[in-house]
């Protein structure tokens, strides 16, 4: 092998190398951007309960007035 060779075979290396660096930075950043999603989903699972009781609440309550109101002798 000459040293020509070489220096070419070093420079598709290098030129390889760096795009498997931008590669590796786009993953992160989607990484990064999918814990986030993932943090926001947690919190919006938090409130999913607190929805669902103020709901039946509410039809609780229009029903039972609905009851009583409606039933008037």
């Amino acid at each position: 092998m000459e040293v020509t060779e070489i220096k070419g075979d070093i420079k598709t290396l290098d030129q390889k190398v760096e795009t498997m660096d931008k590669r590796l930075e786009k993953v992160e950043d989607n990484y990064a951007i999918l814990v986030k999603d993932i943090a926001d989903l947690k919190g919006f699972k938090s409130l999913i309960i607190p929805m669902v009781v103020a709901f039946l609440s509410a039809v609780v309550t229009l029903g039972l007035r609905g009851f009583f109101l409606g039933n008037k002798p």
